[in-house]
């Protein structure tokens, strides 16, 4: 199995990521245009009582840069080392 195979998983993960950002960073201008957040709440990000749509995004957000960091990491570590087998890409793609 070719080595590079396990970086097809840490792209997706890379691009839901953006997706994600990009979702959250529309979700936020609609909140502000909409009156749902007032806009000085994003001066200190405090103060303000948040929609349940805008949250669920937000922590969505927020979770991809917590535990997806060891996935990228531990990926990377494989990749480098050579150890890429069946194994570790199906691991990856779950």
């Amino acid at each position: 199995m070719s080595e590079i195979t396990i970086i097809y998983p840490v792209l997706a993960m890379v691009g839901l990521t953006f997706a994600i950002g990009i979702w959250f960073g529309i979700t936020r201008f609609k909140a502000a245009m909409n009156g749902d957040v007032n806009p000085v709440y994003y001066k200190l990000n405090r103060g303000a009582k948040l929609p349940e749509y805008y949250l669920k995004i937000n922590n969505n957000y927020i979770n991809l840069f917590e535990v997806p960091v060891v996935f990228y990491v531990l990926s990377i570590l494989i990749y480098v080392t050579g150890n890429t087998d069946m194994l570790f890409v199906v691991l990856s793609w779950i």
